[in-house]
C-alpha cells in the first residue's frame, strides 16, 4: 500500500473517561482531524467495545469508577498488543507502572486536547506495519 493510500484509512480511537465534558471536547477535535472516535464512560464498556471492534489507539483515564485503570491497560494489551494506549492520570503515581504495562505515553490531567490529539496521531503512525502477531 502506498503512503497516500495509508492516509485514507481512518484511525480508530477509543476514549475511555468518566468525564463526559472532556471526552466530548476531545472527540470533536479528533473527528475534525479525520479520526474515527468512539467513547466509553467506564472500563466494562470500554473492554466490551475493544472485544467487539478494532481500535488503533485507546486513550485511557486510569481513574475509572468501576475498574483499576492499570488492570484495564494490561487487559487491553493482552487482548491486542498492537493497540496503542495513552494513559491519563490525575496524579504523579503510576508512571513507571504504565510504561511497564505497555502504555505508549502518559499525560497528567488536565491534558491539552490539541497536544493529546497530536500524540494520538503519533501513536497511530507507530502502528503502521505492525500486526497483532508482531505487536
Amino acid at each position: 500500500m502506498s503512503a497516500p493510500e495509508q492516509r485514507t484509512i481512518p484511525v480508530r480511537v477509543l476514549l475511555v473517561d468518566d468525564d463526559q465534558g472532556f471526552t466530548d471536547v476531545l472527540r470533536r477535535r479528533l473527528v475534525r482531524r479525520g479520526l474515527t472516535v468512539r467513547t466509553a464512560g467506564d472500563g466494562g464498556e470500554a473492554f466490551s467495545m475493544i472485544e467487539a471492534e478494532p481500535f488503533d489507539v485507546v486513550v485511557l483515564d486510569v481513574g475509572l469508577p468501576d475498574v483499576d485503570g492499570m488492570q484495564l491497560l494490561r487487559a487491553i494489551k493482552r487482548c491486542s498488543r498492537s493497540i496503542e494506549v495513552i494513559v491519563l492520570t490525575g496524579g504523579d503515581t503510576g508512571t513507571l507502572e504504565s510504561f511497564r504495562a505497555g502504555a505508549f505515553d502518559l499525560f497528567n490531567k488536565p491534558a491539552g486536547a490539541d497536544v493529546l490529539a497530536d500524540r494520538i496521531m503519533e501513536a497511530a503512525r507507530s502502528r503502521i506495519g505492525r500486526t497483532p502477531e508482531t505487536g
